[in-house]
């Protein structure tokens, strides 16, 4: 989308002096119908404005077999942003900007892949086969006797979930020319975002647990940079403050067992607030005509504080008993005022960056490059009360990264070529961990390094007729990983394929008065884990898809016919291992083949 997209809100076109706009409308596969407009112009003399508009709805893409139910992963989304921009000062202008987005979809769908403590792999978890009764209800059957017939984007769900997301965001973008290459640039912003969500977590006909969780989140930003050129050298320096505050609200149910000894209901009020502030400079220094240097450095303060309780509202004692209570029973307290100094993280960061360029001509590059990358520190969630306090703190990590590479240009700009080599590594590597004992993943710290190249290829062989390839291997290693069966061991990062690469062909030609268009793009990426616990039920499959567009502009108009994932491939996205609390892993996928068509009108 030009201005907005769904889920999210998106700055991008400013006003124009010029009246300008456009109108587009599609209608797609699972009735999806999707408007999209803008115009912009100028108000009064030095002052201009635009306003663009967008909306999506459809029917969601997950066939849902149970009867009765409603398709899954349906989308109904609206977004707006206005912008004024305002140049009648001399040597300033200023740009306010707001913009509203708004979720009310249906969510919630999980593959469901049975999985078991398989004893030839030495209790790791791992897809159930067919012919084995694991668990005591069937073979192939999960802790409930159920198995899923279906694959990728289908199931038979009862419970269907919801995504309700608003967010409102006011910018104002100043810019003063101080002259002789030097400006003054300030932005503010203040985040309003409210969120509440709810899902089945069996993609099954049984809702074995649902877990509502709801966020209420206000966050605001300052940034205030001077930049400048001075013969050879361009420079930029500043500080950037930013505040959040949220209060967010889960729950955990399983209504399957509700009034059983296997019950288990717990909600979870979390306050969180960080401040953080940093300082930053940057210049580039061009020492001859042929070498050219870069060196940067920000330091960066956070502060930040959490306080979650853990509260029992149902549970039963695993032989005869199940008890409710009321009022609901604290069984964690996690705050300054029970753990002191463990409930607040103070750090200061630095990150930086030294590089090299090796200017052979205009087409020709070569470049080394080290810099130092930092993530903060934060707090894993503790929703059943039995995460140890020591725990619950992780540490910030931080990156060394190594990276040598070209760029080069050949054939009058018709075929460009770019590569790289690069080495991470990493201290106190924030790692994703689900270890098969229940719905309570979290983030432990652990030194690793990652290692690989990229090559891409930009290429223009004939007029009207555009290619471009890339690829991309990768290869990772975290090291003493604290595993749920096989002890500590050195294990692949989560998330992080081997080879991963894509590709687009375009190509153009006149036809009557206007232009026709035949495009296609590609993508495939490698299996890879889910959780730095490599275990077989948290593998995620190497998939590829293939998209299609065909298009003929004229005048002010375009029409456009499309298909994503024409192959219809089911591409996975992740793996959430629940074995140890009900037999299967839940999965998640991208959206199935999905045609569209759609009129554009520009003016």
């Amino acid at each position: 989308m030009d201005e907005t997209r769904p889920g999210a809100c998106s700055v991008s076109n400013k006003p124009t002096a010029q009246d300008e706009g456009y109108v587009d409308v599609t209608y797609g596969e699972f009735h999806e119908v999707r408007v999209e407009a803008a115009a912009s112009g100028a108000l009064a003399d030095g002052i201009n404005g635009r306003i663009a508009v967008a909306s999506q709805k459809n029917d969601g893409y997950v066939e849902n077999h149970y009867p009765g139910a409603e398709n899954l992963n349906g989308t109904d989304f609206h977004g707006i942003r206005a912008a004024l921009e305002f140049d009648r000062i001399d040597k300033l202008k200023a740009l306010f900007s707001i913009s509203y987005t708004h979720d009310d979809d249906r969510e919630g769908f999980y593959g469901h892949l049975n999985t078991y403590f398989d004893p030839n792999d030495r209790g790791r978890p791992a897809p159930l086969p067919a012919d084995v009764d694991a668990w005591g209800s069937g073979p192939g059957n999960d802790i409930q006797g159920y198995r899923s017939p279906y694959t990728g984007n289908e199931g038979a769900i009862s419970y269907i979930g919801f995504l309700h997301r608003g967010a409102l965001s006011p910018t104002v973008h100043l810019e003063w020319d101080l002259g002789g290459g030097t400006t003054i640039t300030s932005i503010s912003n203040f985040t309003k975002f409210l969120f509440n969500y709810d899902e089945s977590c069996s993609g099954a006909p049984q809702t074995t647990c649902h877990d509502p969780y709801q966020q209420n989140l206000s966050q605001w930003s300052q940034e205030l940079r001077v930049a400048g050129t001075s013969g050879p050298l361009t420079w930029v320096s500043g500080i950037y403050g930013l505040g959040i505050n949220q209060h967010d609200a889960s729950e955990f149910n399983e209504p399957y067992y509700a009034g059983t000894p296997f019950a288990l209901s717990t909600y979870n009020p979390i306050n969180q607030a960080l401040r953080s502030v940093a300082l930053f400079g940057q210049g580039e220094y061009l020492f001859s005509s042929n070498w050219r240097g870069t060196l940067g450095l920000r330091v960066t303060h956070d502060s930040k504080e959490m306080s979650e309780q853990s509260y029992l509202l149902e549970a039963g004692d695993f032989v005869s008993t199940d008890t409710v209570y009321h009022p609901p029973l604290l069984i964690s307290n996690f705050s300054e005022s029970t753990v002191g100094d463990l409930a607040k993280e103070s750090n200061t960061y630095w990150s930086g960056k030294a590089e090299l360029d090796y200017i052979i001509s205009r087409n020709a590059l070569l470049y080394t490059s080290v810099s130092r990358g930092v993530k903060g520190a934060g707090f894993n969630s503790n929703g059943f009360g039995a995460t140890p306090n020591n725990l619950i703190p992780f540490k910030g990590e931080h990156m060394i990264a190594y990276e040598v590479g070209e760029k080069l240009t050949f054939l009058d700009d018709r075929l460009t070529l770019n590569g790289s080599l690069f080495y991470y590594q990493y201290t106190d590597f924030q790692a994703f961990q689900y270890r098969g004992n229940g719905p309570n993943p979290f983030v432990s710290n652990d030194d690793a390094r990652f290692s690989g190249g990229e090559i891409e290829l930009v290429a223009r062989p004939l007029h009207g007729l555009d290619i471009h390839l890339a690829i991309s291997e990768l290869n990772s290693a975290v090291y003493n990983v604290n595993t749920a069966q096989i002890g500590v061991v050195d294990q692949q990062a989560q998330d992080a394929p081997k080879w991963s690469g894509n590709g687009l062909l375009r190509y153009s030609w006149p036809v009557g008065p206007g232009e026709a268009s035949l495009m296609w793009s590609g993508d495939f990426v490698s299996g890879r884990f889910h959780s730095v616990d490599n275990t077989p039920s948290v593998y995620v499959h190497g998939s590829s898809g293939q998209n299609v567009r065909a298009s003929y502009s004229q005048g002010p108009w375009t029409f456009s016919a499309y298909c994503n994932n024409v192959l219809n491939n089911v591409r996975q996205t992740g793996a959430y291992d629940l074995t140890g609390s009900y037999g299967y892993t839940i999965q998640t996928f991208m959206p199935p083949r999905w045609w569209g068509v759609s009129a554009r009108y520009k003016f």
